[in-house]
């Protein structure tokens, strides 16, 4: 009888563990804004961004560029990940502008053009 008890609350302490567990991978919300997918070019330097579908892309100037993987979480937060880095930039879009903010420069947006 303790037995049968003892395997009854390891059951249900494993199905808390795991509920718990998949509601937590669950409840960021991560993917790619289709609407930052194309070419940015921009409009203070000769900086570009061009994002793919498939959550790839490079940046860069002409005669230097790195590959990047990107992805946009939460309330327009764009993820980049270039090698072993990681950045988050803020951004909004308007029109065919699209402005980049960062934690390290307050006040200041970063912006670019549409290049397709």
């Amino acid at each position: 009888m303790q037995n049968k008890k003892y395997k009854l609350v390891l059951v249900l302490l494993l199905t808390i563990f795991t509920v718990s567990i998949l509601a937590a991978c669950g409840s960021e919300d991560t993917g790619q804004d289709s609407r930052l997918v194309g070419s940015w070019v921009s409009t203070i330097n000769d900086f570009e961004y061009e994002f793919n579908a498939d959550g790839t892309g490079i940046r860069g100037t002409p005669g230097f560029t790195e590959s990047i993987r990107w992805a946009t979480e939460g309330n327009n937060e764009l993820v980049l990940t270039i090698g072993n880095t990681e950045e988050r930039w803020g951004y909004r879009i308007r029109r065919n502008n699209i402005y980049f903010t960062h934690e390290d420069s307050p006040g200041m947006e970063y912006p670019f053009t549409r290049d397709n």
